[in-house]
């Protein structure tokens, strides 16, 4: 509120001049514009009678007018028509000027008190963008100016104000109402909307639905404290720390916690259509740290006792390792699979437990103890994204993985992550360990149409899963996460030593492997096929 403050001040004082001058006419012309030149402002023209005068085209420090008349007869009024208004201006030199402009100024000569002022007009500006136009109004006896969007008023020496305007901050944008009063202890800020539209690509792949925000808070103007609470549809914040308006200067924390997953999840609407019929528990939590400009950030998720039923269908099958699920051809057009026990390629848990090793080892050295998500790997992510990492890791987990896999598109947004979250721990609610491992050997893409390690090492090795050695199965999972190029490479001779170094030793420090086994499995040679061929196609849809 003080750019608005100092904004009235400058606006009084040229009307303060103008009155001195109406009440003291010659002999207060010197001293009237001596009044106006020392608050910094100028003037192209002046007009003066016997009873009024006229100053146009006027400018001072922030404000431009173009005209103040002063009428003496038939009472005093000063009328300002067509002033502007830059706040950003004002604020950057507020220290020089406070003290120097109070709000309202002192009256030059006697009898001012009962001075009118009216003000047709106004437009007020932040650095050159448009923030309220056409106020009208008084700026005395009494503070009150209104307009199309906006209101300025002055109520027992407290300053009150509101604007309406279409906001856009990042991926925000809404019809929202900003309302200010002043108090001893600061500003009482209210910030509403009932149409925040959040958009983002990496949020989902349209804008949300419409959603109620509401921020509330004190904004203490000597320090630029700021303590306030936000509302966004039924989730709701603290949010604190320092705002600086000139020069912008920022330093936020908003603390979101113990917040319903089901409130999370009712943020995207339709976008998360399994919303429909699950029914999820537990609660999540965000601490985020902004600061800027320069832009930093950081955030901090949590979560507690999250659960979802009501998605999963065919447990018997899931268990069994029997799906059938969406997959891509070479040319990326939509492919169902299917696998399960007496299907080609098939690889069973008892098959496959000495490569399960070294998956986990690689994707996921957390599997057996997590519940589905990993917040120490999602917690690795925000910082890659953070630190401006263009392709930051996902922070899945093997079962967040597999979800995507059997459930999801590849999509890279907030609302497919949520939706791959509710499904992991439904799957790890419902299933054992071993069962989410048999079903992911079986479903995990590994080359262009080439589906499951059994396939995988066949391709590559001429072996089953269960004859390859820790190198080879290591050698395979460096195809992930992206395998159509990594296979491409692989068959180019690039190949990801280092990677499969990581993966063999991660066994060593996990004890899954002894040392000497790493180390034999280090010495051993890799010899691949040249090039890996696709899988065979799928048998007759199953009757049953």
């Amino acid at each position: 509120m003080r750019p608005a403050r100092i904004a009235g001040g400058l606006l009084a004082v040229l009307a303060a001049g103008a009155g001195a001058l109406a009440l003291g006419r010659h002999l207060a012309l010197a001293r009237a514009e001596d009044h106006l030149r020392a608050q910094g402002l100028s003037w192209q023209a002046r007009d003066s009678g016997w009873t009024s005068v006229r100053w146009r085209e006027l400018q001072g420090p922030g404000l431009t007018v173009q005209q103040v008349e002063a009428t003496l007869l038939p009472r005093p009024v000063v009328r300002v028509s067509g002033a502007r208004v830059e706040l950003a201006e004002l604020a950057r030199g507020d220290t020089a000027r406070e003290g120097a402009l109070p709000s309202p100024p002192a009256p030059p000569v006697p009898g001012l008190e009962a001075l009118e002022v009216r003000l047709e007009g106004l437009d007020l500006a932040w650095q050159g963008h448009a923030l309220a136009g056409s106020l009208s109004g008084t700026l005395r006896p009494d503070l009150d100016l209104s307009g199309p969007d906006a209101s300025i008023r002055r109520v027992d020496g407290r300053w009150q104000g509101h604007l309406d305007r279409a906001l856009e901050l990042g991926p925000a944008r809404a019809q929202a109402r900003l309302e200010v009063t002043e108090a001893d202890e600061g500003l009482h800020v209210a910030l509403s909307s009932d149409d925040l539209v959040l958009s983002h690509p990496m949020l989902a792949p349209r804008p949300l639905d419409p959603l109620p925000l509401r921020i509330e808070g004190l904004y203490q103007v000597d320090g630029g404290a700021l303590h306030a609470t936000l509302r966004v549809g039924e989730v709701q914040a603290r949010l604190e720390g320092q705002v600086q308006p000139s020069p912008a200067l920022a330093s936020l924390t908003l603390r979101a916690e113990a917040v319903p997953f089901s409130q999370v999840i009712a943020l995207f609407g339709d976008q998360v259509p399994e919303a429909r019929r699950a029914t999820c528990q537990g609660e999540l939590g965000l601490t985020l740290q902004v600061q800027g400009p320069p832009l930093t950030w950081r955030a901090t998720p949590a979560a507690r006792g999250l659960r979802c039923e009501g998605l999963l269908v065919d447990l018997d099958g899931l268990r069994e390792g029997r799906v059938t699920w969406k997959a891509r051809d070479a040319e990326g057009q939509p492919l169902v699979r299917r696998a399960g026990p007496g299907l080609p390629g098939f690889t069973s848990w008892q098959e496959g437990q000495r490569l399960a090793d070294v998956i986990i080892a690689s994707e996921d050295i957390g599997f057996l103890r997590h519940g589905g998500f990993d917040l120490s790997g999602v917690q690795e992510a925000l910082d890659e994204a953070a630190a401006g990492d263009e392709r930051p890791r996902g922070g899945s987990t093997l079962t967040q993985q597999l979800a995507k896999n059997l459930y999801l598109d590849g999509e890279r947004t907030l609302a497919r992550k949520l939706r791959e979250l509710m499904y992991a721990v439904e799957l790890e609610a419902s299933l054992d360990k071993r069962h989410i491992l048999q079903l992911y050997m079986n479903i995990v893409e590994l080359g262009p149409e080439l589906y499951g390690f059994g396939p995988a090492a066949d391709a590559w090795f001429a072996k089953t899963p269960a004859g390859l050695t820790d190198k080879e199965a290591a050698f395979l999972v460096t195809l992930l996460p992206s395998p159509v190029s990594g296979s491409r490479r692989a068959e180019q001779g690039r190949i990801e030593e280092e990677r499969m170094g990581r993966i063999l030793d991660n066994l060593r420090r996990t004890g899954m492997r002894s040392p000497d086994e790493v180390a034999r499995a280090q010495r051993q040679p890799l010899v691949l096929l040249k090039r890996a061929s696709p899988a065979p196609p799928d048998p007759p849809a199953d009757p049953r």
